[in-house]
């Protein structure tokens, strides 16, 4: 599967006469890191959710290398499609079978050399039991940038065509952010990618930046420009 999605003028509203997508056109393409920013509510999860299929656009259609996604197989679908979040879930259950939830049928070399690529695998076998070791309920016995970067080695493990990074750093602190970053990146070598983000170092990693308003897209001219100065200023701030 090349991983090419393709939407054709659609359009979407989550209750009648208030268009969250309206005539929506736009092309993404395998290698293409894309950078999705705009206010809350302009239309960037929603964008995401229709690319899973939990919602269908009311015109319009949805296309993965050139066939409508409402014909195919929902489940076929999802497997082509990774998504690190900024809602993190973990069950109570060892850190092997955490990371093992994004393809169940992995062995353990493949989840060692999934942590590994995460960066976490040196930090699991410091844990008391290992990869055996609970996580709690939610992974309340990890740091927040573990559980993160579990969910990263999940997304390796699924080596899937197609990847969504929701607010991926939201609930990271700046340190352990810059060093995350880096991690996504390399996630995101030779696939199709969506970032969806509000912060200039998240959306750093991106090729091209798109703002979503009014239900419309638009390429930020001079975005990396925007994000360098960004950067440069909070950096000088500190």
């Amino acid at each position: 599967m090349n991983g090419t999605i393709t939407f054709c003028g659609v359009s979407f509203s989550y209750r009648e006469g208030s268009l969250v997508l309206s005539k929506f056109s736009f092309t993404l393409r395998r290698g293409d890191i894309c950078g999705l920013s705009g206010r809350t509510g302009a239309g960037k999860t929603t964008l995401i959710s229709l690319i899973l299929r939990f919602y269908r656009p009311e015109k319009g259609e949805i296309l993965l290398d050139g066939r409508n996604i409402s014909a195919l197989n929902c489940r076929w679908l999802r497997e082509q499609i990774s998504v690190v979040s900024q809602d993190l879930v973990l069950f109570n259950t060892t850190v092997r079978d955490n990371i093992l939830y994004s393809r169940p049928n992995a062995t353990d070399d493949e989840v060692l050399e999934a942590a590994k690529k995460a960066q976490i695998h040196d930090e699991i076998v410091a844990l008391p039991e290992g990869y055996e070791t609970v996580v709690g309920e939610r992974g309340t016995q990890l740091t927040v940038g573990q559980r993160q970067r579990i969910s990263i080695a999940r997304a390796f493990l699924k080596d899937a065509p197609i990847l969504i990074l929701d607010e991926p750093t939201s609930a990271l602190d700046k340190i352990t952010e810059e060093k995350i970053l880096p991690v996504l990146q390399a996630l995101s070598t030779a696939r199709t990618t969506v970032v969806i983000s509000h912060n200039p170092a998240v959306l750093g990693i991106a090729d091209r930046v798109y703002a979503i308003e009014g239900g419309e897209i638009r390429e930020e001219d001079g975005c990396q420009d925007i994000v360098r100065n960004e950067l440069e200023n909070k950096s000088g701030a500190v």
